[in-house]
């Protein structure tokens, strides 16, 4: 992890980016909220990076291929759940999600409507300041934790958090202002994290198809 601490910009920020390898972090404190703004705009769509602000610390992820391939796994699982109960989902990939007004923003690997679903079909652009947050952020944590980003998601809202580490899935539910572990998804009922990990072993040796499908004829067999 690499920190910087002195006045900075969103062009240094660009620079510096440029030679962070796979798996590292840059975190900068005193980072100002309007260069964050700047440096979304200049970063554009970089899929290998995650960003994340909190009250002017910003912090930068530089991820792997295999990162990834964890999140498009268990998004697999996410379609075909919500396919087999019939349930309702919007897909918001990793969209940043911020609030000036509290100091916030950060990029999930992942998120997706489900209780709001039918609020946001059909919108481009997705404003928190009058749109929901959404239902279920997904963080992929292989090379680092992602609970620092927790308080973020917190004060946005946002109701549920999965966190897989590439053999493990944790499930987290907002209760008031903290997030609280659990075994089964309130987002998505009768979504265990059991058969979550068994289908994520099956995608690690037999492929992402064959999870699916252990998925399905498991939710048809119950």
């Amino acid at each position: 992890m690499r920190s910087m601490t002195t006045r900075t910009t969103h062009t240094e920020v660009l620079v510096a980016n440029e030679h962070l390898p796979h798996g590292a972090t840059l975190v900068i404190h005193g980072f100002d909220w309007d260069e964050y703004g700047r440096l979304l705009d200049g970063l554009g769509h970089s899929p290998h990076l995650r960003l994340s602000y909190d009250s002017g610390s910003l912090r930068i992820l530089s991820i792997s291929a295999e990162h990834d391939e964890c999140a498009t796994a268990l998004e697999g699982l996410i379609l075909t759940f919500c396919d087999e109960s019939e349930i309702t989902m919007e897909a918001r990939a990793r969209a940043t999600w911020k609030l000036q007004a509290l100091e916030k923003g950060v990029e999930a690997d992942a998120c997706y409507y489900i209780q709001n679903a039918n609020r946001i079909i059909g919108k481009r652009k997705i404003a928190l300041t009058e749109d929901p947050p959404p239902d279920l952020a997904v963080e992929v944590d292989l090379s680092t934790d992602a609970r620092h980003k927790f308080p973020i998601y917190a004060a946005l809202g946002v109701p549920e958090i999965w966190r897989y580490d590439g053999e493990v899935v944790q499930l987290y539910v907002l209760r008031k202002t903290d997030y609280a572990e659990t075994r089964r998804s309130e987002m998505l009922p009768g979504l265990s994290r059991e058969l979550l990990i068994e289908s994520l072993d099956i995608s690690k040796t037999k492929g992402q198809t064959a999870a699916r499908r252990y998925l399905r004829q498991t939710m048809k067999s119950r």
